[in-house]
């Protein structure tokens, strides 16, 4: 009986969309963490400004964004009109971790920049990035 996720078509998927938005990565680790791999900066130099993370259990999902430029996607294999009430309650506390997972990582980035760099000229703390979370994959 064949799987109705298959693994390689949906990395494949997964990669198409990281594609669509200007995120190219030749490998994927469905392994739930978040991993950095470089993007083209503004100023046409590589930068480990992009991130990913992907989950191959269940339904598989994932999100993905650009440090640099606080965007940030999620995405699911599935649409989100296909999805059974316990998936798309999986599908939000999977990306209720990827938050989770983005903010620590933000935070203890923040904890190493310098001062300089992590004021405004002005006096302001520069906010958190999370606030700008969109979802365009298939589901939720």
């Amino acid at each position: 009986m064949k799987s109705e996720y298959k693994t390689e078509d949906n990395l494949r998927k997964f990669k198409a969309n990281m594609a669509e938005k200007g995120l190219q990565i030749d490998e994927i680790i469905p392994d739930g963490k978040i991993h950095r791999f470089q993007v083209v900066n503004r100023s046409g130099k590589p930068a480990r400004d992009g991130w990913y993370v992907y989950f191959a259990d269940g339904c598989p999902s994932g999100a993905f964004g650009n440090w640099r430029t606080s965007e940030k996607w999620s995405w699911c294999s599935k649409n989100k009109e296909d999805l059974t009430q316990a998936e798309r309650e999986a599908f939000k506390r999977t990306m209720a971790d990827v938050k989770h997972q983005w903010e620590k990582v933000e935070a203890e980035q923040h904890q190493k920049a310098p001062d300089n760099v992590r004021r405004k000229p002005n006096g302001f703390e520069i906010k958190g990035l999370c606030a700008n979370w969109r979802h365009d994959g298939g589901g939720v």
